[in-house]
């Protein structure tokens, strides 16, 4: 491997577009850490710089970090399964993700990944993929590259169509346990009316007439005849 592209075994990828999600002052800090930790590894960045602001912070942090001949940056990558064939190490800084496709391409081409504990990541991923400290990171990058098929067997395990569609499957089968368990639903209430009448003999069919013709229809109208003298 030519040392254009550093030394085997000490080769960190970081692919994602440059921007706010993708935490970039807390990458080139763990950038830092590591290479306080050892100067012969060296960090590829991929990805378009979505933000000029952070063009402009990593310009003038990079040198000020003593990184300048450590970091790479690529700019944007058509194909990133190729581009990082012969990386690592797989580095996440982001503080909030959803499922990064980056992360899963990185584990299937085998690089071990450095994955900080964004919001929902330990219920993604195993603890021993994820740091919080950068000292936690340190001592996951001292230990090496790990066994690449270990990684590609979690994402075969855990994201292959097949266990998608196993996923989608108990979903399914879940809801439909969910409707079968739900009780009836009680009927809705009913209104009745009770009409006191005395002497009422010219008034009461418009007053029936009134209650027949009510937006909500009526159970019962019970009319109480209060001692009429009328007919």
């Amino acid at each position: 491997m030519s040392e254009e592209f550093g030394v085997k075994g000490k080769r960190i990828a970081f692919l994602g577009n440059i921007s706010h999600k993708k935490g970039p002052m807390l990458l080139l800090h763990a950038c830092k850490a590591i290479y306080d930790y050892d100067n012969e590894f060296t960090f590829h960045i991929g990805g378009a710089m979505q933000d000029p602001r952070f063009a402009v912070y990593f310009d003038t942090a990079i040198p000020e970090l003593g990184l300048s001949d450590a970091i790479h940056y690529y700019g944007f990558i058509e194909d990133s399964m190729k581009w990082m064939e012969d990386k690592d190490f797989l580095l996440v800084t982001s503080p909030l993700e959803g499922m990064p496709v980056g992360v899963l391409e990185g584990l299937q081409c085998g690089l071990t990944p450095l994955i900080y504990s964004f919001v929902g990541a330990k219920g993604l991923y195993p603890p021993d993929f994820i740091w919080i400290t950068l000292n936690d990171l340190v001592e996951m990058v001292k230990g090496g590259p790990r066994e690449p098929q270990i990684f590609k067997d979690f994402v075969k395990n855990n994201f292959s169509q097949a266990s998608q569609f196993e996923k989608l499957d108990k979903i399914v089968e879940d809801l439909l346990e969910d409707v079968e368990n739900i009780q009836e639903i009680a009927q809705p209430g009913t209104v009745s009316c009770i009409l006191a009448v005395k002497n009422g003999e010219k008034t009461i069919k418009r007053a029936l007439d009134s209650l027949l013709k009510q937006t909500k229809p009526l159970e019962k109208i019970i009319i109480v005849d209060d001692a009429s003298t009328d007919g």
